[in-house]
């Protein structure tokens, strides 16, 4: 047995215990039968799996008032979150909770890290801060490893900590938590053992103490790869025999660490606090747990080593001004005498909210303090204290003095109910719409053809398209589909519903993977016809798969494929746009350039179609020729931004900056500068253009990656490409370059640029050399010089504030940077009279070594009086967009209201309406 849990289960009065299982046992749940006896009933309750469980917690994950119970398990089984049937039983809902999980889990605290009541998650794994240990230490992901544990039903697994933000209950998918370690700083901390989420410094917010450190480096790649096979078996040293065991042990590499206590600076952000605090010790650190040893008001730690003592921490915080507190120490019954289950919330400082649960057994092996400790920072006063006991009875307390600690006895408990306030949310989920497109991506494995790819092309889609093309006044949509799979043309009709045509043009076409798409009058017969822009990377380069297509429109909204209307082409395209540039009457098509299969980072050419009688000619090479070199385009749009009367071309792409482009006598010349979007260079996917500061010009908004990505950039430090034929066998060599510790290295692991580049091996024999071989060791000056360089200065992302012509970036809030922003919609949402911001996104393309950008919910930002946004908890706007969205779609209803689609990648079509102003 590993671990032990005591918890009471309501209905009985009695606490139970949970045991995570042993590498030949499965968990079990015993029941406290009162008189010192325990029975198992773990059958009956449901748990009954084998792992090798290292660390349970128990906690009400759903906060439907009964506790469930989560179990880390190291190795390949993922971890159990077992929620409580509230009939005796228990039924494991991970994946339903937990979009992806940490691959070795070693410890598990929870606590509610951001104030908004609700439990949060931070879950253990081993993978190092420092660039030197994550080169010279054994991964486990590995591409063909991790697809076949999701394809058997192990779930998407990432070697790294993970912090589970519990973002609320959304109507129809439950509690959803997204994974927000990498943003928050806390995911790479070592082989790490007990987390600990305590107000350590009582600001008010709870702090994370992580220990860390194995006695020898048993996953040091030098040890195995060389050192080990040399040893035994058929070497030097008898595995069978005691003695030579401990020979064999000791030639394991041994490397102590400090552990890491980080602050929590906003709920969501941490810093690391190592030599601020004065916890700088190195040690093998396993179990920790803390107390109020001193009795003064802050929590101590006492941190357990392997071949040393102790570590005891004196906390020093209170006392100060900022280091009020309030601590709550609970008398339960005979049988619960501690009262482990309950929960406790405060109100201070005129409306914010702490909550807590009375949980002892916390991190690794430990158990801490069982009292509630509030920190309250420069608060003297608690406005109401409320503790609801595990029978369910009531204690209130009102206006309380902080720096004390207040002793509250079951016996003085009321009967009451634990209630919260409900909201009034402003978007509501649209239902029998009649859309029941599902997109189904055709499977290809780009890494298979490009290893050092940092993320696939093959499945960008669906997108969508929006126009009224059978003339009865209402609005229809197209929505695009997958190789493989044709696209579906909906026909809205006066009862605001939709239904599928078929017969359309496009069907013939399956073959073809639908990217960007735009209605436009292309033969000014007075109808909408379609252009669909061919992308993805499934085909080889050149392939006439990605050849973009015009369907006409016969008026009635059947469609048929335009014959020798657009030039020959094959470059894989992302986005349509139509405008009239040369204002002759017709729309002429931009469409983005985006990728070339095979040779990343080259991009096609993106095209400049000029509409002369419904035939389309490319004119980019005479009317803009930096956008036909310009690289990777995401998205194109079209937007007066100087105000004088012509319309500027702005490019939104990978390693591109917002890229402007101004019309002067008919020719675009690149304005970027001019316009202060220089050094804005990022991984951009969307833009739109309004007015978002209520000032009369236009400013300008754009999707980027986010910051919940172990891929960072700044200007000091932005992240790099570096590509050529390094090893000259004929194909490109994309090599990401990273900043860690203010030093730029490679960022594939040793075996992977090797299996790219094999030249490299006789370079680097020792995984310790490649660790701190920096981009110059591997690569001489002279070919990073002839290499193509890119470079990456903010994956934020952000609005861009028009300030007489130039232009000043400002990230947008936290809640925007959790996945990469996929699309954005721009309204007044809340009718408040100010522009407001709804954004999606998520993406499963990144290698597996990045992990999944999965964290999106889909945020609604409301504008605010002099600009800027803040964000609205999914919770309060009822706008859930969870999945992979890729394309967000405004539609006018026939019964005047407005229907939001979200087109998720190989998933459904959703729809959100926004009913009214909400009660915020």
């Amino acid at each position: 047995v590993n671990k032990i849990n005591i918890r009471e289960v309501p209905g009985k009065g009695y606490v139970r215990n949970t045991d995570p299982l042993n590498e030949w046992d499965s968990d079990k749940l015993f029941r406290n039968d009162g008189n010192g006896y325990f029975t198992n009933v773990s059958e009956k309750a449901g748990i009954h799996n084998r792992a090798w469980g290292l660390s349970v917690t128990v906690s009400d994950f759903n906060h439907d008032g009964y506790p469930d119970i989560f179990v880390g398990n190291d190795y390949i089984v993922p971890d159990f979150l077992y929620i409580n049937n509230r009939n005796g039983t228990f039924s494991i809902q991970t994946d339903k909770y937990f979009r992806h999980q940490s691959n070795h889990t070693m410890g598990v605290d929870v606590a509610d890290l951001n104030n908004d009541g609700l439990v949060d998650l931070v879950a253990l794994d081993m993978i190092a801060e420092d660039n030197q240990r994550q080169k010279e230490l054994m991964t486990t992901m590995l591409l063909d490893r991790y697809s076949n544990l999701v394809r058997f039903g192990y779930g998407h697994q990432l070697m790294r900590n993970v912090l589970q933000l519990n973002t609320g209950r959304s109507p129809e998918e439950g509690d959803v938590f997204s994974d927000i370690g990498v943003l928050a700083g806390v995911s790479n901390t070592d082989w790490s053992w007990s987390p600990l989420l305590a107000d350590l410094d009582n600001d008010g917010l709870k702090d994370l103490y992580i220990t860390n450190g194995y006695r020898r480096d048993v996953s040091n790649l030098d040890y195995l790869t060389y050192t080990s096979p040399s040893l035994a078996p058929g070497g030097r040293i008898d595995l069978n025999k005691t003695p030579t065991i401990q020979d064999y042990l000791r030639n394991i590499p041994s490397t102590p660490l400090q552990n890491y206590v980080f602050k929590n600076l906003d709920g969501y952000r941490f810093k690391k606090m190592n030599h601020e605090w004065g916890m700088e010790q190195e040690s093998f650190s396993n179990g920790s747990a803390y107390t109020d040893l001193d009795n003064d008001g802050d929590l101590d730690l006492v941190v357990n080593n392997i071949a040393s003592d102790i570590l005891v921490y004196q906390n020093k915080t209170a006392g100060r001004e900022d280091g009020n507190w309030l601590q709550i120490v609970l008398e339960g019954t005979p049988q619960n005498p501690t009262a482990i289950g309950a929960r406790a919330r405060i109100w201070y400082n005129g409306g914010e909210i702490q909550y807590q649960e009375m949980a002892v057994v916390r991190g690794f092996f430990s158990s801490s303090q069982p009292l509630f400790h509030f920190g309250l920072g420069k608060t003297n006063n608690v406005d109401k204290l409320e503790v609801q006991w595990p029978d369910g009875h009531i204690t209130t307390s009102n206006n309380i003095a902080a720096n004390q600690r207040l002793v509250l006895d079951i016996k003085e408990a009321k009967k009451g109910k634990w209630t919260n306030q409900p909201h009034t949310t402003l978007f509501k989920k649209a239902k029998n719409t009649g859309i029941d497109f599902r997109h189904r991506e055709d499977e290809f494995e780009d890494f298979n053809r490009e290893r050092l790819l940092p993320h696939r092309f093959s499945n960008l889609g669906p997108r969508m398209a929006v126009a009224d093309v059978n003339g009865d006044g209402l609005e229809d949509v197209f929505i695009g589909g997958a190789g493989n799979q044709a696209g579906v043309l909906f026909f809205q009709n006066k009862n605001s519903r939709f239904r599928s045509s078929d017969g359309q043009g496009w069907e013939a076409d399956a073959l073809y993977e639908d990217m960007g798409a735009a209605f436009l009058d292309a033969d000014g017969d007075g109808d909408q016809d379609l252009f669909i822009a061919s992308g993805g990377s499934t085909y080889e380069a050149g392939s006439t798969n990605y050849q973009d297509r015009l369907y006409l429109n016969d008026g009635n909204g059947k469609f048929i494929r335009a014959k020798n209307s657009l030039p020959t082409e094959t470059a894989s395209g992302s986005c349509v746009t139509a405008h009239d540039f040369d204002r002759d009457g017709d729309p002429d098509v931009l469409v983005g350039g985006l990728v070339t299969p095979g040779v990343y980072p080259l991009a096609p050419a993106s095209c400049f179609l000029i509409n002369d009688n419904g035939r389309f000619t490319d004119y980019c090479g005479e009317i803009a020729p930096q956008l036909q070199t310009l690289g990777m385009v995401n998205d194109l749009i079209w937007a007066d931004l100087d105000a004088d009367g012509t319309e500027e071309l702005i490019a939104a792409g990978e390693w591109l900056p917002l890229t402007v482009f101004k019309n002067e006598n008919g020719k675009f010349t690149d304005a970027t500068a001019a316009f202060g979007f220089e050094k804005t260079n990022g991984w951009w996917n969307c833009l739109q253009a309004s007015d978002l500061d209520g000032d009369g010009d236009l400013d300008l908004v754009a999707g980027n990656l986010g910051f919940n990505s172990r891929l960072q950039a700044t200007e000091k430090e932005p992240l790099m490409l570096f590509a050529k034929d390094f090893d000259n066998n004929g194909s490109m060599d994309p090599v990401l370059a990273w900043y860690n510790q203010g030093k730029r290295y490679p960022l594939p692991l040793k075996d992977m640029l090797i299996k790219q580049m094999p030249p490299l091996k006789k370079k680097f024999v020792f995984y310790k050399d490649y660790g701190k071989a920096t981009m110059s060791d591997v690569f001489s000056e002279k070919e990073l010089e002839k290499a193509m360089q890119f470079s990456a200065y903010t994956f934020a992302t952000s609005w861009f504030e028009n300030q007489n012509g130039r232009f000043v970036q400002h990230p947008l809030p936290v809640q925007a940077q959790f996945a990469p922003v996929n699309d954005i919609a721009v309204d007044d949402f809340n009718k408040d009279g100010r522009p407001d911001l709804l954004l999606v996104g998520n993406t499963s393309s990144p290698d597996v070594e990045t992990g999944r950008y999965d964290a999106g919910n889909g945020v609604l930002l409301l504008g605010q009086a002099g600009g800027g946004f803040k964000a609205l908890p999914n919770t309060e706007s009822g706008f859930w967009a969870t999945k992979e969205a890729r394309d967000l779609a405004r539609v006018r209803l026939a019964n005047g209201k407005i229907l939001y689609l979200i087109a998720n990648n190989n998933d459904v079509v959703q729809g959100y309406i926004p009913e009214g102003k909400p009660d915020f």
